[in-house]
């Protein structure tokens, strides 16, 4: 059963499941499950200890909790975008678990040094896995490079031959570049061992909470010494993901073409144009791929398969166009047209998406390709 939405307050009704499902976040921080009960579990303990809350409500919790994370850890658990965020998804179950004295969980915190706390306890304990694994990358290269010392290659400058050089040497230049690679993620891991729990919302709690309890049962060296910089802190998440990008490998080829892309229109001229238009920009990027990879494929005449289709996407079967599990994303410019000023046709599309008599009928003509792209996405997400 979802909970009440924390920032609903100011709302005479619930929001409709289009909404719901555009705002929330468990499809992805569902990963941090097991981080939110280690965190929920410190911060119970410590709120017992400080006798915040009373041992019968707080062994209850705690009790609730450990099921929670033996269930996790042996089947997983059901989460729903009702309850939008992992956090909520957590206090469910746990409600369901054991009763109202699961709201008691929340006491002198709040979801920003939660979630700040999650991702910190993720990342600490990836890091170090990431670490050994480069490392184990780096003791192949040298013994491959202790191989060919004397294995000759031809070595590049600006893209022309320059001197022969040791294919062991070249090797070893990788190895230098993951060296980089494992001291930044090294130091990442400094910043990775701060607790933010106690921050609350932005300026701490008046409740007597013990962050430094929280921060040694979770493992952290200490607190955040700000409760701002605590919840506000996104260095460490944009660190992390620029230093996790330099490990992509730039020579990878460029494999961005027009049968990438597909599309429907319901215009014919304007299904002509686009498909011209592919033609000439995949012409035009590869001319500019040349300058990076110094390599292009040969297409021309214009003989690749476009995928753009002329029709009535609130009437076809995207599936049948692509798969849903090949899209990464999905862009139009659909029509925005009031419940006064529709054609006969749209009216029926309205109804066709969302039934006779629905409600949404009398929203904007634009939520139907909303509704769309959210059952398509949604039946590959079921399905797998």
């Amino acid at each position: 059963m979802p909970i009440k939405k924390m920032w609903g307050g100011r709302f005479e009704k619930a929001a409709s499941e289009l909404v719901d499902e555009f705002g929330a976040s468990i499809s992805f921080d569902q990963e941090m499950a097991k981080e939110d009960i280690m965190g929920s579990l410190a911060h119970v303990k410590m709120l017992k200890a400080t006798n915040i809350l009373s041992a019968t409500d707080a062994d209850q919790i705690i009790k609730g909790l450990e099921e929670l994370k033996t269930e996790l850890a042996d089947h997983g658990l059901h989460f729903t975008v009702a309850n939008e965020d992992i956090h909520m998804n957590i206090e469910a179950l746990l409600t369901e678990k054991i009763g109202p004295v699961a709201g008691k969980l929340h006491t002198g915190r709040s979801r920003n040094d939660q979630v700040a706390t999650d991702f910190h306890l993720y990342i600490k304990e990836r890091l170090p896995k990431v670490v050994a694994a480069i490392k184990e990358l780096q003791q192949a290269l040298v013994r491959l490079a202790s191989e060919n010392v004397e294995t000759i290659m031809p070595g590049y400058t600006h893209m022309q031959h320059a001197q022969p050089i040791s294919y062991g040497h070249y090797l070893m230049a990788y190895f230098q570049m993951f060296q980089r690679d494992v001291e930044r993620f090294q130091f990442n891991q400094q910043h990775t061992d701060l607790s933010p729990l106690g921050a609350a919302a932005l300026a701490g709690t008046t409740f007597p909470i013990d962050r430094q309890m929280t921060a040694d049962l979770l493992g952290f060296k200490a607190p955040y010494a700000n409760s701002l910089d605590a919840v506000s802190d996104r260095d460490l998440k944009i660190i992390v993901g620029s230093n996790s990008t330099l490990n992509l490998d730039a020579d990878i080829k460029v494999k961005i073409k027009i049968q990438n892309f597909y599309g429907i229109e319901i215009n014919d001229f304007a299904v002509s144009v686009a498909r011209t238009a592919m033609w000439i920009a995949e012409s035009q990027m590869w001319a500019e791929s040349q300058n990076i990879i110094y390599s292009r494929d040969d297409f021309l005449p214009l003989d690749s398969n476009d995928s753009i289709f002329e029709g009535n996407a609130l009437r076809m079967d995207w599936s049948e166009i692509v798969e849903p599990y090949d899209v990464n994303y999905i862009m139009g410019n659909p029509p925005f047209v009031g419940q006064s000023y529709r054609s006969n046709e749209q009216k029926q599309d309205m109804i066709d998406i969302f039934g006779k008599g629905s409600r949404e009928t009398k929203q904007d003509y634009v939520i139907c390709w909303y509704k769309k792209s959210l059952d398509y996405v949604s039946d590959y997400k079921n399905s797998s």
